[in-house]
């Protein structure tokens, strides 16, 4: 497979930037679409209908949220110990290995570096 030019690159970066722009532009229609249907079935009182083949259902979630600083001023500890659960805090562990109390060599026995799958990153200059 050939290289790409520098030209050709640009023009490939352009035309990712239009498809992104399209795509705001369509994830808004479908926003406006959906807020539509989903008033006009408030306005009905209705969660569902069906007509030609097409079934559309009002559907909401839920999720729980809950108030850990709540729950650790009212709970007892032994009580709180059962239900979180320990987390490594990075930025301590960065202070300690800084400070010497644990060595580059230890920690690297534990670590382990993941590379994300990668992605163009594309800027324009300003066109004004």
């Amino acid at each position: 497979m050939a290289k790409l030019t520098d030209k050709e690159l640009a023009t490939l970066a352009r035309k990712r930037e239009a498809v992104k722009e399209e795509m705001a532009e369509l994830q808004d229609k479908y926003d406006k679409f959906s807020d539509k249907i989903l008033t006009e079935l408030e306005k009905r009182g209705t969660k569902a209908i069906e007509h030609d083949g097409v079934r559309i259902a009002y559907v909401q979630g839920k999720s729980t949220i809950y108030n850990f600083d709540a729950m650790k001023k009212s709970l007892p500890t032994p009580l709180l110990k059962k239900i979180t659960k320990e987390v490594l805090d990075t930025s301590a562990l960065q202070e300690m290995v800084q400070k010497g109390k644990i060595s580059p060599a230890k920690l690297a026995k534990f670590t382990e570096i993941r590379e994300n799958a990668p992605y163009p990153k594309i800027s324009f200059k300003d066109s004004e």
